[in-house]
């Protein structure tokens, strides 16, 4: 399991019409995804721009290690069909 940092987007991808690399289109303004540290950093100011991007969220998420997320969409699955 990777580390990653939850975000917010700034609305310094939409005053500047520019597209995240990653997401491959323009974040909203608010919108919370997640980061590597490495991107973190790219994001927050150290890149061709030198425009900050992104604000750490206060949004914590818990990622399903890959050895449970085959049970948990079973899991999810038989949920639903009752």
């Amino acid at each position: 399991m990777k580390n990653k940092i939850v975000v917010e987007a700034l609305d310094t991808y939409e005053k500047n019409n520019i597209k995240d690399s990653e997401l491959n289109r323009i974040p909203k303004k608010g919108e919370i995804f997640s980061v590597s540290k490495e991107r973190l950093h790219v994001l927050l100011g150290n890149n061709p721009f030198k425009k900050t991007f992104v604000k750490l969220s206060k949004t914590k998420t818990v990622e399903i290690p890959k050895e449970y997320k085959k049970d948990y969409k079973n899991k999810t699955k038989k949920v639903l069909n009752k």
